[in-house]
């Protein structure tokens, strides 16, 4: 998969389930994305909206997953 700043994140999570236990590892703030709320909400948003949340960059946060996903 090539992700990108407009790639949403309920795509790559659905493509790579264990994300969702691995990046709350990486990075505490991330364990939102498990919250009944963030499931709602978590269908619009894009990479590039995580990166603003988090405070990563776009970039940081695709190689974060990458390397994730290449292990």
């Amino acid at each position: 998969m090539n992700i990108t700043k407009d790639t949403k994140v309920l795509h790559i999570l659905n493509t790579y389930p264990e994300l969702r236990e691995k990046l709350p590892k990486l990075d505490p703030r991330f364990k939102k994305i498990n919250s009944p709320m963030a499931r709602i909400l978590i269908s619009s948003w894009t990479m590039d909206d995580i990166s603003k949340k988090s405070g990563y960059s776009v970039e940081k946060l695709i190689a974060m997953l990458d390397d994730i996903i290449e292990r």
